[in-house]
């Protein structure tokens, strides 16, 4: 047997006898449990099998004297599955926003990570960058050392061949 929710349900289960006679159990915390099962069909739906169909079998064969009583009973039973439920709906809440925060931290956690590395990364980089441009630099003095070296020496090489024939040429004229 199902139940679901409503205003209009609970008024008449409340109000009227609904065919019940008699006094009912009031619910135990085993039977609120089971109204948060998963096996629940569909969303807001009470699941009332196993010891709530005994129960109101037994009331059915009770005397009509205490029909009020049997609807007030049901009434606030049927309140007390509809609160179970709520609670139930809540801790689901509750439990889905744990585990979202946990995601939530897992990634940042994660992120964090990824992002140091890179930064270290980075920073390797930066000093590989930084050493290349000194040897770069270095180097570039030392060419241009050579390189003043070289012109000097090349313009030294060329006085001496023009002394060279200079003389050369004086020896041949005498």
């Amino acid at each position: 047997m199902e139940v679901r929710h409503s205003p209009w349900k609970s008024k008449k289960a409340s109000s009227g006898n609904g065919g019940l006679h008699g006094d009912v159990e009031p619910r135990s915390d085993t039977d609120q449990k089971q109204l948060c099962h998963p096996g629940s069909r569909g969303s807001g739906a009470l699941f009332l099998g196993g010891p709530d169909s005994n129960r109101i079998r037994r009331s059915s064969e009770l005397p009509p004297s205490s029909d009020r009583e049997a609807a007030a009973i049901i009434g606030s039973s049927m309140v007390h599955e509809v609160e179970a439920e709520q609670r139930c709906g809540g801790d689901a809440i509750k439990v889905v926003c744990k585990y979202e925060r946990r995601v939530k931290e897992f990634t940042y956690q994660k992120n964090k990570k990824y992002v140091n590395r890179l930064q270290d990364l980075v920073d390797k980089l930066q000093l590989k960058v930084k050493a290349y441009k000194r040897q770069a630099e270095e180097a570039e003095v030392q060419a241009n050392t050579h390189l003043s070296r070289f012109r000097k020496v090349h313009h030294e090489l060329e006085e001496a061949q023009e002394r060279a024939d200079i003389a050369e040429s004086q020896v041949n004229k005498l």
